[in-house]
């Protein structure tokens, strides 16, 4: 996939793609890129190949996560307005997403190695999550969700190794 200078400026933080805007980058580097360095453009033109915000929160609802409403692309779901809903999720279901996607029928063996794989080695957020695990324990993440009531407020969520040694190796 390639994109221009522009896409770069309209989605803010993009320390992968900016570095690639010539040469381009596959789907699945783009993939990593997103989750592991919290690349914007990767996340905007992964968004747009799948169909756009409408297409995620469709997706979404097929596995039950009813409550998170995406709208917009980076970098305008990071202007949250008093009283809505667009780009904002609930705890619960943010917690149900981290169990269903990477644990669930969602993925396949493949597919939920390398998602683990990628949030584990996780460029962003490092110190926040690995502050509540015991010594020694490794972590995945992903980063900021927003919390209805409270659209000021972002919260860095993720999971810690033992539970993602328990993925590896799960039947498809």
């Amino acid at each position: 996939m390639h994109w221009t200078e522009d896409h770069l400026r309209a989605a803010g933080y993009s320390p992968v793609t900016s570095e690639h805007v010539g040469t381009g980058l596959t789907s699945d580097q783009l993939a990593e890129a997103a989750v592991r360095e919290s690349d914007n453009t990767a996340l905007n033109l992964l968004l747009e190949k799948l169909g756009g915000p409408r297409a995620l929160g469709t997706a979404l609802r097929q596995i039950g996560d009813d409550p998170t409403d995406p709208v917009n692309v980076e970098s305008a779901l990071n202007e949250i307005s008093p009283g809505s809903t667009a780009d904002t999720t609930t705890p619960a279901a943010f917690t149900a997403n981290l169990e269903v996607i990477p644990s669930g029928d969602v993925l396949n063996n493949r597919e939920r190695d390398t998602l683990v794989e990628w949030m584990s080695g996780n460029a962003t957020g490092d110190t926040l999550i690995r502050a509540g695990a015991p010594a020694g324990w490794g972590r995945g993440r992903r980063h900021f969700w927003r919390c209805r009531g409270n659209p000021k407020r972002r919260h860095r969520t993720g999971f810690h190794q033992p539970f993602a040694a328990e993925l590896r190796g799960r039947p498809a």
